[in-house]
């Protein structure tokens, strides 16, 4: 019998901030369906919930991936709403729990 894996979130992720870093905490359900030989039907057999695989996952691609292109983008810089004349020099980013610090010297 051929097997058929389904898998979809079961709530948004969970974005959480603590001291030097971000982790991203999905929460993703994979269920298995037996597919049936004698008809287009197919017969759950069971459901995971794959937290703790998923975070390791996704953190891994963020912090190889996504942050060192993140930061290549923060590098180049991106235009603020600031008053005529007005500049901003040696940015910094902080991630600390529950809030990010964008920190600038003002000229």
């Amino acid at each position: 019998m051929e097997l058929e894996l389904e898998t979809s979130p079961e709530s948004a992720p969970f974005l959480m901030f603590t001291c030097g870093s971000v982790t991203l905490l999905p929460v993703i359900d994979i269920q298995a369906f037996a597919l049936l030989p004698t008809s287009s039907d197919r017969k759950p057999l069971f459901q995971l919930r794959v937290v703790e695989l998923m975070e390791a996952i996704f953190n891994y691609y963020a912090l190889h991936t996504l942050y060192t292109s993140l930061n290549a983008k923060l590098e180049e810089g991106f235009p603020l709403p600031l008053p005529r004349d007005t500049h901003l020099n040696s940015l910094e980013l902080q991630v600390h729990e529950n809030f990010l610090l964008l920190g600038a010297n003002l000229d």
